[in-house]
C-alpha cells in the first residue's frame, strides 16, 4: 500500500510540476526565542489567596467567584490539557508574546445573590423568562390566530378610534379593547411627525384612527377620483408571497431565547429627561452660528472684492487659481442725451448743510449726479464687474426703501457667497501638497502637477505654477512635445509595474525607480492633462479612487488643514485660516440642527445586526472645543434628586471576536495571540493588540485601531490601503498596499487549502495555496471544493478568530454564538459559492456586531433583575450604557453595573465552553455616576456654543467614577443579599 501511494503521488507531480528536491531549515527552538516585552514577577501568594490563573497565565477571576458563577466547573488540569497549553504557549512565543509579562490585578470578594437554576445559562433563561412572561401573554393569542377578522369593506371618516366588528358595524370607542394587537400609522410629513391616519387589527376586531387635525377645516380641499384599475394593473402593485409566520411561542424560530425579547423591550422604553437648559442650549448654539456663519461670509467676500482687482490688464490670466473663471464683463449703456435741452438737474442736499470741502466736491461731480436721468428702465447688475463676480451678488428689489425693517434687507457686495460654493476654495488659494487647486466638472476638485513645458501659449499660467511647483525630476527626460504621451503613459502604469514585479520578486529597473519619485502624494490617477504640460490628479475621496470631491472646504476634509495637505497658498492671506477654522465650528451643527429641533424617536432594531437606530442621540458624538453644538449630551440632565449611572463596556466587540477564537482553537481563554493581548496585553508596554499593529505597520496607535476593527468587522486589503492613505496623504498607493499586505500577513496570516481525506492517496497532504489549489482542481476537472476542504487562514494572530467567524458566517442558517438569533433571511438565502463570497463581509460583521446586541441584551435583562424598578433605562449607544436612579441609589446601581458586566460575560463564555472567566474583563475599567450625560464624568463640555463649560455655564460639577472596590466601598459592602429587593426575592 505504501509503493501505491508513493506512485500515485508521483504520477500526480508528472502532471504538476514541482520540484523532486526538499530543502529544510532547522527551525531555533522555542526556548531561544525571546520575548520583546519584560516579564514581570507576581507577588507571592498567600495561603488563602484568591488568585487564581490558567495554563496561559491569564489571571482569572477570584475563587469565591468562580464557585458561585460556575458552581459544577473546576480548574483542575489534567495532563492532556498541560500538553496542549504546551503547544500554544509555544505560539503565543513564536509571536513575540511572553505569558510571564502580565501583572496580577487585586482579587475581588463578593456575595451574589442565588442563581436562578445550576449554573449561569440557565439562571439567565429564567429571569429573562420572567420578564417577558405578562408580555407573551399578550402575544400568545395573536400568534395561535389561525386568520385574522375579516377587513371592513367601509371605513367611517370620523374622529378618534372606531371599532368594527366582524358583521361589520362600526362603534365609537376611546381606546382598543383588547391588549394585544397590531398598529400602522401614517403621518403628514409637512405638518410634522405626529400621526394623523392609524389601523389596528386584533383577534376580534379591527379598529382605526383619524386625528381631528383631518376631520376638521375640510374646506377647499381637492376632488380626489377613484382609481378603477384592477390592482395587478396599477404601477406600484407587486405581488409576492407573504412569510409564513408559523405558530408556537413567539420568537422561538429565529430568536429562541428570551432575553432577546426582553432586551428589545427595555430599549423601547428609553428615557432621556431634559430641563430649561435645552431650550438655552439650542438659543446659543444657533446664535453662535449665524454669527460665525456672517463673519465667515465677510472674509469670503472681502477676497472676492479684492480678485475684482484682478481684470485690470488682465492680471487674472497669470492667477493660479481665478484663470479659468468668467471674466466677462457687462457694459452700462446710457440713453441718448436730449440735443435741444439740457439734463435736468438732479436735486442734492442743501449747501447749508455741506461744508466748503463738501460743496466743492459737489460742484465738480454735478454731472455725473445729472446723469441719473440718462440710465435705462432696466439696469444690469454691476456693470464693469466679472461675471463670476455677479453671480455672488443679488440685485436690489424695485422699490426697495433701506428706512424700512424688513425680513431680509437687501445687502451690496458678494451676499450669496458660502464655503459651499464652488468658487470658496479658489478664493481661499487652495493647495493640495504645495499644489494649486483645480475643478473640473467631470473628476471634481484635484490639482495641477507640470510634467513639462510648453512650446506653445497655454491658457494655464504656467509660468507662475512652474515658480510654485518645479517640474518633477523624472519628467525632464519627457520635455520634447512629442514624448508627452509617453510620459503620460508611464505616470498611471508604474504602480501596478511595480508591485507585479516585486509579487514576483523580480528587480526593477533604474528607469523605473527614477519614475516611482515623480509623485508620491495621494492624489488619484485620472488619464487627465492639460495644455500638454500638467497632469490633472483627483483629490483622493473617503469612498475610494472612483468617486468624486464636491468640495474641499467639506467636514471630511477639515481635518486635513491641520495635516498640511490642504493649505493656502497666498501666504498673506489670513482669512483662509479663518474660514477654515469657522468651518470646523459649524460642521457639527449645520449637520446635526434639523435632527435635534425635530422630534427623535428610537427604534430599537433598526439594522441588520438590530443595533439600536435612531437619527440624533445615537449618532450624537462627544463634545469638541471646535464645533457649535456638540455639547448635545450634556443636555441630557438628571432631575433633582437623581443620578445618571452608566459605562462603557471595555473592548467589548474585541472580546467577542477573540474569546470565539479561544474557545473554538484551544478551549482555553487567552490561548491564542489575539486573544492573550486582549485580555492580558498593556498600552504601557505596547503588548496590546493596537500597539502591536502599529509596530508591524508603522502608524500611529490610534490609526492601528481603526484598521484592527475595520479588519474585524470584515473589511478588506483594499479598504485598508484607503483607510492607510487617508491617515497618511503622502502616502502612494505603492507604499499603502506594502503596509496593508504586511499587516494582513501578520495579523489574519495566509489562506491554505487543506486536502479532503479522500485524495491522500493521490495527492500530498500539505497545505496549498489558493493558486495551487485551483491549478489542481482544473487539472482534475473539478471545482475547487471538490477537492479541498474549506480555506482556513495559519500564521496569523488572528487566524483562530478569523477561521471561527468565517465558519459561523457560511453556515446555511448562521445563529450568533450567544442566544442563538438567526440572520435576516434577505442573506440566509442559499445561492452557491460565488454569492456567499459576496456576502462574506456582511455576515462576518453580523456575527460580530449582533454578538454584541445579545451582549447588550443580556446587560439589560440583568440589571432589571438586579435592580428592579428602582432603576430606568436611559439610554444604550454603542457600547455605552446609562441608568437613571434615585441619587441615594446610586452607588448600589453602579456595584449592580459591575456585577451585571461580570455576570454577562460568563453567560457568554459558558455558551462557548469555557466554564471561567478573566480577571481582566470581569468588571468594568470604571463606572460613572453624573448628574448629565457625557462620554467621561470630567469632561467640562467647553464648545464655541458653550464656551465657559459646564462647571461656570451651568453650574453642573464633574461627576465620579467607580472602580469595582470604590463601588463596593461606596455601596456598603460587598453583599448584594443584603439589598431589600433581592432579599424579598430569595424568601
Amino acid at each position: 500500500m505504501r509503493l501505491l501511494r508513493n506512485y500515485a503521488t508521483k504520477a500526480s507531480r508528472e502532471h504538476y510540476a514541482s520540484s523532486s528536491l526538499k530543502i529544510y531549515r532547522k527551525l531555533p527552538s522555542t526556548s531561544q526565542l525571546k520575548s520583546k516585552y519584560a516579564p514581570k514577577t507576581k507577588p507571592a501568594e498567600p495561603a488563602n489567596s484568591e488568585y487564581a490563573e490558567n495554563l496561559v497565565k491569564v489571571q482569572m477571576i477570584s475563587k469565591n467567584l468562580h464557585r458561585q458563577i460556575f458552581p459544577q466547573a473546576k480548574r483542575d488540569y489534567d495532563e492532556p490539557q498541560r500538553d496542549a497549553a504546551t503547544r500554544y504557549n509555544a505560539e503565543l512565543l513564536r509571536h513575540g508574546i511572553d505569558v510571564e509579562s502580565g501583572s496580577a490585578m487585586p482579587d475581588v470578594e463578593l456575595k451574589l445573590p442565588p442563581l436562578r437554576g445550576k449554573n449561569i445559562e440557565e439562571h439567565f433563561y429564567s429571569i429573562a423568562k420572567e420578564q417577558v412572561t405578562p408580555y407573551e401573554a399578550l402575544l400568545q393569542p395573536l400568534v395561535d390566530c389561525a386568520q385574522l377578522p375579516a377587513k371592513p369593506k367601509r371605513w367611517l371618516f370620523q374622529t378618534g378610534w372606531t371599532a368594527y366588528d366582524e358583521d361589520g358595524s362600526a362603534t365609537p370607542v376611546d381606546k382598543p379593547m383588547e391588549q394585544g394587537i397590531v398598529f400602522d400609522v401614517e403621518v403628514c410629513v409637512r405638518e410634522g411627525s405626529a400621526p394623523v391616519l392609524a389601523t389596528a387589527v386584533s383577534t376580534k376586531r379591527w379598529y382605526c384612527w383619524v386625528s381631528s387635525k383631518l376631520t376638521k377645516h375640510r374646506t377647499n380641499v381637492k376632488p380626489v377620483e377613484l382609481c378603477d384599475a384592477p390592482e395587478n394593473e396599477r404601477p406600484h402593485y407587486t405581488p409576492d408571497e407573504l412569510i409564513p409566520l408559523g405558530t408556537g411561542t413567539p420568537g422561538l424560530v429565529r430568536f429562541p431565547h428570551p432575553a432577546s425579547l426582553a432586551g428589545m423591550l427595555e430599549m423601547g422604553c428609553a428615557y432621556l429627561p431634559v430641563n430649561g437648559n435645552w431650550e438655552r442650549y439650542i438659543r446659543e448654539a444657533q446664535l453662535t452660528y449665524e454669527d460665525l456663519s456672517i463673519e465667515a461670509k465677510y472674509h469670503l467676500g472681502r477676497r472676492a472684492e479684492e480678485a475684482c482687482a484682478l481684470l485690470q490688464d488682465e492680471q487674472y490670466k497669470q492667477h493660479l487659481w481665478l484663470w479659468d473663471e468668467d471674466w466677462s464683463v457687462q457694459k452700462l449703456k446710457l440713453k441718448q442725451a436730449p440735443k435741444r435741452k439740457a439734463l435736468p438737474t438732479a436735486p442734492m442736499p442743501d449747501e447749508g448743510q455741506l461744508n466748503e470741502e463738501q460743496r466743492r466736491l459737489q460742484r465738480k461731480f454735478q454731472h455725473l449726479y445729472d446723469q441719473q436721468a440718462l440710465l435705462p428702465a432696466r439696469r444690469p447688475l454691476l456693470p464693469g464687474y466679472p461675471q463670476w463676480y455677479r453671480k455672488l451678488c443679488r440685485k436690489p428689489p424695485s422699490n426697495y426703501n433701506e428706512e424700512l425693517d424688513e425680513e431680509e434687507p437687501w445687502l451690496p457686495g458678494a451676499s450669496e457667497i458660502s464655503t459651499g460654493m464652488q468658487l470658496a476654495p479658489k478664493l481661499l488659494s487652495l493647495c493640495w501638497e504645495g499644489y494649486p487647486l483645480h475643478y473640473q466638472r467631470e473628476h471634481g476638485w484635484g490639482f495641477l502637477v507640470p510634467f513639462r513645458r510648453a512650446d506653445q501659449q497655454s491658457t494655464l499660467p504656467l509660468d507662475q505654477l512652474l515658480e510654485r511647483c518645479a517640474i518633477p525630476e523624472f519628467a525632464r527626460q519627457f520635455a520634447a512635445a512629442e514624448e508627452g504621451n509617453a510620459a503620460l503613459e508611464l505616470l498611471p502604469r508604474q504602480l501596478e509595474e511595480h508591485l507585479g514585479k516585486r509579487q514576483f520578486h523580480k528587480k526593477i529597473s533604474q528607469q523605473q525607480q527614477r519614475l516611482e519619485q515623480q509623485y508620491k502624494g495621494a492624489g488619484v490617477w485620472c488619464n487627465q492633462v492639460l495644455d500638454d504640460c500638467c497632469f490633472f490628479l483627483k483629490l483622493p475621496h473617503k469612498n475610494g479612487p472612483s468617486y468624486r470631491v464636491g468640495n474641499p472646504l467639506s467636514k471630511d476634509f477639515l481635518n486635513k488643514f491641520s495635516e498640511h495637505a490642504l493649505s493656502s497658498g497666498d501666504t498673506s492671506c489670513h482669512a483662509a485660516t479663518r474660514v477654515i477654522e469657522i468651518a470646523r465650528m459649524m460642521s457639527y451643527w449645520r449637520n446635526n440642527r434639523d435632527r435635534i429641533l425635530n422630534q427623535m424617536v428610537v427604534v430599537v432594531a433598526g439594522t441588520l445586526t438590530r443595533r439600536a437606530m435612531e437619527p440624533t442621540w445615537m449618532t450624537a458624538s462627544n463634545s469638541r472645543a471646535n464645533r457649535i453644538g456638540s455639547e448635545l449630551r450634556a443636555m441630557v440632565q438628571a432631575p433633582p434628586g437623581y443620578k445618571l449611572v452608566g459605562a462603557d463596556v471595555d473592548s467589548q466587540e474585541l472580546w467577542i471576536a477573540s474569546v470565539l477564537g479561544d474557545a473554538y482553537a484551544h478551549g482555553q481563554h487567552g490561548a491564542t495571540p489575539l486573544g492573550w493581548m486582549t485580555l492580558s496585553g498593556s498600552k504601557s508596554n505596547g503588548s496590546d493588540m493596537h500597539s502591536s499593529t502599529a509596530k508591524v505597520v508603522g502608524i500611529s496607535r490610534d490609526h492601528a485601531k481603526v484598521l484592527n476593527y475595520a479588519r474585524i468587522y470584515g473589511a478588506g486589503q483594499q479598504f485598508a490601503e484607503t483607510l492607510l492613505q487617508q491617515f497618511n496623504p503622502s502616502l502612494s498607493a505603492t507604499e499603502a498596499k506594502a503596509k496593508a499586505m504586511k499587516m494582513f500577513a501578520a495579523t489574519k496570516g495566509k489562506r491554505v487549502y487543506r486536502l479532503r481525506e479522500e485524495y491522500h492517496d493521490e495527492l500530498e497532504d500539505r497545505s496549498y495555496s489558493g493558486y495551487e489549489a485551483t491549478r489542481l482542481a482544473a487539472q482534475r476537472n473539478r471545482i475547487v471544493s471538490e477537492l479541498f476542504h474549506r480555506p482556513r487562514w495559519q500564521g496569523g494572530t488572528e487566524s483562530a478568530m478569523f477561521n471561527r467567524l468565517e465558519e459561523i458566517a457560511t453556515r446555511e442558517q448562521p445563529q450568533t454564538p450567544f442566544l442563538n438569533c438567526r440572520l435576516s433571511r434577505a442573506l440566509e438565502s442559499a445561492g452557491g459559492s460565488e454569492q456567499e463570497q459576496r456576502f462574506l463581509p456582511t455576515r462576518v460583521n453580523w456575527v460580530v456586531q449582533s454578538g454584541a446586541v445579545d451582549f447588550l441584551h443580556l446587560m439589560l435583562v440583568s440589571m432589571r433583575w438586579l435592580l428592579g424598578p428602582h432603576a430606568r433605562f436611559c439610554l444604550s449607544f454603542h457600547d455605552e450604557l446609562r441608568y437613571l436612579v434615585k441619587e441615594e441609589l446610586a452607588y448600589k446601581a453602579a456595584l449592580a453595573m459591575h456585577i451585571t458586566n461580570l455576570l454577562t460575560r460568563a453567560f457568554c463564555a459558558s455558551r462557548l465552553g469555557l466554564n471561567d472567566l478573566p480577571m481582566s474583563v470581569a468588571f468594568f475599567s470604571s463606572v460613572e455616576v453624573d448628574t448629565v450625560l457625557r462620554k467621561e464624568c470630567t469632561m467640562d463640555c467647553q464648545t464655541p456654543s458653550n464656551p465657559h463649560g459646564l462647571q461656570i455655564g451651568y453650574g453642573i460639577p464633574a461627576g465620579q467614577t467607580l472602580s469595582i472596590q470604590q463601588a463596593i466601598e461606596q455601596a456598603g459592602g460587598n453583599d448584594l443579599t443584603q439589598w431589600a429587593w433581592l432579599k424579598r426575592q430569595t424568601i
